[in-house]
């Protein structure tokens, strides 16, 4: 004779479900938002350039002018900004300035015609990362969900 199970057994594991991860994911964002909070140091030389900060990498980081033009500054020497010339760039650089800063919603990039959907997130507008990392790296589409054939590189073999 069998005894029956004092407690009911779960089917799947419940850390699992798709709702907990949206969950976990959102307290990782939270938590990066608040919790290591510290003065970022490119953000006051971006302003001291004139140029509203959008993001920043371990080269240097970018910025918009009052007009809308994307500028690039190293760390090293940050008084000298470059205008950024590549078309991948600009689309990033204003991608993630109007889904980060309310009034620069202007620069909402159009879908062309020629789009295609990003490959990288596939159409989410971050890339595929665990939690704690989602809300730190940016995708090669900058968060709009869609890129241009032409800038996706193409495995040459060597």
């Amino acid at each position: 004779m069998r005894l029956q199970a004092l407690r009911p057994q779960l089917k799947r594991d419940p850390l699992g479900s798709k709702h907990v991860n949206a969950l976990l994911s959102a307290w990782h964002w939270l938590k990066a938002q608040f919790y290591w909070r510290r003065p970022h140091e490119w953000k006051r030389q971006a302003r001291a350039l004139g140029l509203q900060p959008v993001y920043a990498d371990w080269v240097g980081f970018f910025g918009l002018d009052d007009a809308g033009n994307p500028w690039f500054a190293e760390h090293a020497s940050w008084r000298d900004r470059k205008p950024v010339a590549e078309r991948e760039l600009r689309h990033v650089v204003r991608a993630v300035a109007s889904r980060r800063y309310f009034r620069l919603r202007r620069l909402r990039l159009v879908r062309t015609l020629t789009a295609i959907t990003c490959p990288t997130c596939k159409g989410t507008g971050r890339p595929p990362l665990p939690p704690e990392h989602r809300y730190r790296i940016i995708c090669q589409c900058g968060g709009a969900w869609w890129v241009e054939p032409e800038w996706i590189k193409a495995d040459q073999p060597s």
